[in-house]
């Protein structure tokens, strides 16, 4: 019994009504008390460079994933021929 009672509650709580991530975002946008801002401006410059840097790390970060998973498989390749 103990399985199908927690497969029912399972159940139940995936039915539960989910939060969108805009919802979340009103509850900011609409306090009164301290209301969201943003008073720091990035120029036009800072925003490419801030582009560039995210774009190196990344491909440095998909290169690397790429060696993992080529070492990995090239490993279990071997251990399965010999």
């Amino acid at each position: 019994m103990g399985g199908a009672s927690s497969m029912i509650a399972t159940i139940k709580n995936n039915k539960r009504r989910r939060k969108v991530a805009f919802e979340k975002l009103e509850k900011y946008l609409n306090n009164k008390h301290n209301p969201l801002y943003f008073n720091k401006k990035a120029t036009r410059k800072q925003l490419l460079k801030i582009r560039e840097r995210m774009q190196k790390e990344n491909r440095i970060q998909n290169v690397l994933t790429i060696m993992v998973i080529s070492i990995v498989s090239a490993t279990m390749l071997y251990l399965c021929f010999f």
